[in-house]
């Protein structure tokens, strides 16, 4: 048996080997009084992300375990959920006005 599996893309996220990258819209108001982050993963699980210091263009968070599954060889892994995951990249685009 022959199984051919198609990536397609995603609107949100980009995948890069387990890794996934989201590029997420902030205004400039919010970039620079650091307020939270509100997110959803790509499990659909709502995530708030606080953060330390001011926004910039260039400014990347990574949060491990919030990325691709990493399956194993364990036949009951599918069962025991028990799989490692790859990171979430977040990237931010400050809107300016």
């Amino acid at each position: 048996m022959v199984v051919i599996l198609e990536q397609i893309p995603n609107k949100k996220f980009q995948r890069v080997g387990d890794d996934l990258i989201l590029e997420h819209k902030v205004s400039l108001c919010d970039s620079l009084n650091s307020k939270p982050v509100l997110f959803t993963t790509i499990d659909k699980e709502a995530f708030e992300l606080s953060l330390d210091s001011v926004i910039s263009p260039d400014y990347v968070k990574i949060i491990e375990e919030k990325g691709m599954p990493i399956y194993n060889d364990d036949p009951l892994m599918p069962i025991k959920r028990d799989f490692k995951r790859g990171k979430l990249i977040l990237k931010f685009d400050i809107i300016f006005p």
